[in-house]
């Protein structure tokens, strides 16, 4: 997740929970406690994030209903493009003789899985507005919604959850700093 130039209409609809998810991301811990909760717990990284968002940034509360309306919300884009991409970028970085130009594609293919994540962002920013009444956002309201994400994982899912509360609670120090 990184900041390109030449954004599409819809990597802009989604500006503010893309600038939220990249920002976070980022954060010392986050990429490593995402790409946990997606490998060892089959969760959708961007459901994660945007259930950070919503509680950190909107003050929305999700319960699991809204949790299953959000996965349900991407699962087609999710399944049929989101995930194929990572699967082939995924193999061809387990490949033991690659050819001359691998680095390259892979490259290529690295940088449209990207573009479909922001696009799926974008659905999950539209989602957004089909939520209910706001309460005061924060770091405690993103802990919640993330908890309504990974009910029902293993313990090991709550050091994931802790270390992205964590950023969240981090990029609201530094904005009420700024203030």
């Amino acid at each position: 997740m990184t900041g390109e130039a030449g954004h599409s209409a819809s990597d802009r609809a989604a500006a503010p929970l893309r600038e939220f998810a990249v920002a976070v991301y980022g954060a010392e811990g986050v990429s490593e406690a995402c790409l946990a909760l997606q490998d060892e717990h089959g969760q959708d990284v961007n459901v994660v994030l945007f259930a950070a968002w919503a509680g950190a940034e909107l003050g929305r509360r999700l319960g699991a209903e809204d949790v299953a309306r959000a996965r349900g919300h991407v699962a087609e884009w999710r399944d049929a493009v989101v995930a194929p991409l990572r699967a082939v970028r995924r193999a061809m970085k387990r490949l033991s003789s690659p050819p001359p130009g691998h680095e390259e594609l892979r490259s290529a293919v690295k940088a449209v899985e990207l573009q479909s994540e922001l696009l799926q962002l974008a659905m999950l920013d539209g989602f957004a507005q089909t939520l209910g009444a706001p309460a005061p956002p924060g770091p405690e309201l993103a802990e919640a919604n993330l908890r309504a994400v990974v009910a029902g994982s293993p313990e090991s899912a709550s050091a994931a959850v802790s270390v992205i509360v964590a950023a969240c609670r981090g990029r609201a120090d530094a904005s009420g700093a700024g203030s």
